[in-house]
């Protein structure tokens, strides 16, 4: 139990200790009011009583009112860098009513190997960083994390869990990359909207998930780079790109499931060196791109179906090297 939770929990057995004085205290001048009753002065005794009761009921309510802060708070508007483990267990120690840290939250150190000190923070307004960590498996710690301005998870060699930010529903840009270790990725599930989508040189990574509530990315969706990447099982409600479209260098990609819903690019589409491709089924419902469609180096494209509904192209059609 850290230090808030402590003093949380004694202001409230105050409280329930009044409580249960009042109820004494109400029985008490109750059983002298009937013994009294034919001699004592029943107003005085009546009066007293309920001032007493209004008297704890504002002690009450004082003392309601000063846990609130502790409940939630904004702290560190220049924000926080953690570089050791000792640093993330000291946070809620040395900040023990913070929950919206108001700019960046840094995370990167040689000897961290668990988050779950930060399950407190529940906003980050600046970026939230997760990156050079060498020994980090898993973001559990995180999980309570419900808004960022950014999220940036990068250079964790042994990473291979980010669900604890499945609870996350606004954030800006996304940017996933050189996590080696990350085999599938299933998070960001609750977020609508968002900047930058980029998932990139993740060369562990099979199959990448969530992102079920996405239906418009405010910049670029950029999946490059992944090796092994096999499956697209997410974007499947995302209906607008207002940037760029990048699949480019996923020699395992097979199909493109999982970008059906996407209706219109706003600049550059482009599909390139994805040599398990055989056709662009998945692109079914794209209608407009803004600049450039490029589908380039794509060894056994066979076909450009997928691309029936495609209606308009800005500026130039590249078709070439497949």
């Amino acid at each position: 139990m850290n230090q808030e939770q402590i003093i949380q929990k004694n202001q409230v057995k105050a409280i329930l200790r009044m409580v249960t004085f009042t109820s004494f205290t109400q029985l008490s001048e109750g059983e002298s009011y009937r013994r009294m009753k034919k001699s004592g002065p029943l107003p005085a005794i009546k009066s007293n009583r309920y001032n007493l009761l209004s008297w704890l009921w504002w002690i009450m309510v004082g003392s309601c009112t000063c846990i609130q802060p502790l409940i939630s708070q904004s702290c560190l508007p220049s924000g926080i860098t953690l570089s050791s483990q000792g640093a993330i267990d000291s946070f809620p120690i040395n900040h023990p009513s913070c929950t919206e840290i108001g700019g960046d939250l840094s995370i990167s150190g040689a000897d961290i190997v668990d988050l779950s000190s930060l399950s407190q923070i529940t906003k980050v307004n600046g970026y939230l960083r997760v990156h050079f960590n060498p020994l980090l498996t898993t973001l559990s710690g995180l999980d309570q994390v419900n808004s960022a301005g950014h999220v940036i998870v990068g250079s964790n060699d042994i990473l291979s869990d980010m669900t604890a930010l499945s609870n996350l529903t606004q954030v800006g840009d996304i940017l996933i990359s050189f996590n080696d270790a990350l085999v599938q990725l299933n998070a960001f599930r609750e977020v609508k909207s968002s900047g930058t989508v980029s998932i990139a040189y993740n060369h562990g990574l099979t199959t990448i998930g969530g992102f079920d509530s996405l239906t418009h990315i405010g910049g670029h969706l950029s999946l490059k780079f992944c090796s092994k990447l096999e499956t697209l099982n997410a974007f499947h409600e995302v209906m607008q790109v207002s940037e760029d479209l990048i699949l480019g260098d996923l020699p395992m990609l097979t199909s493109l499931a999982g970008l059906e819903g996407i209706h219109t690019v706003g600049t550059i589409c482009e599909i390139s060196g994805n040599h398990q491709l055989t056709d662009l089924s998945g692109l079914q419902r794209l209608h407009s791109v803004g600049w450039s469609l490029n589908i380039i180096n794509n060894a056994n494209l066979e076909t450009l179906s997928g691309l029936d509904s495609l209606a308009s192209v800005g500026w130039s059609l590249v078709i070439r090297d497949n």
